[in-house]
């Protein structure tokens, strides 16, 4: 509620760009995945906050659609991706890639983070989502304050 007073605009979660353009000074929370590291690589004056009060980290999914017109090449393509050279291809084009892995770049990003922080990430898979009723509680809360300003 405090937040709400200071908020000067509403962005999608990929246009970290109007951050860094100085439009927006910041983004709360950012929704966007790994579209701020891109701009950082970009040289974007910009930066990204794993906040102490919430330490998770969320998860996209794949799925091959029941009525797939060619549900075994959906099949095939979800398990490519879960090869180290898809998760190499996941990384060079979304600049992430699944942390489960040892080998992956954000297996060794999930461990400084927990390093730092002195614990560990908590998982906020599709069960936990669901089952989260005072999060989604909150969520309904927060969009409560966001449509009425």
């Amino acid at each position: 509620k405090k937040l709400s007073g200071q908020i000067t605009g509403l962005l999608r979660c990929n246009e970290s760009e109007r951050i860094s353009s100085g439009e927006f000074l910041a983004m709360v929370p950012n929704c966007a995945g790994r579209d701020v590291e891109d701009q950082i690589k970009k040289g974007a004056p910009i930066a990204n906050l794993t906040p102490h009060d919430f330490l998770v980290k969320n998860y996209t999914y794949l799925a091959v659609p029941k009525n797939a017109m060619h549900p075994s090449a959906g099949t095939l393509f979800i398990a490519f991706i879960l090869t180290p050279e898809g998760q190499s291809i996941l990384w060079d084009t979304w600049g992430s890639d699944l942390d489960l892995f040892p080998e992956t770049n954000l297996h060794a990003e999930v461990a400084r983070i927990e390093a730092n922080y002195g614990e560990k990430l908590m998982t906020a898979d599709a069960t936990w989502q669901l089952g989260n009723d005072s999060g989604n509680q909150a969520w309904s809360e927060i969009n409560k304050i966001l449509s009425t300003r």
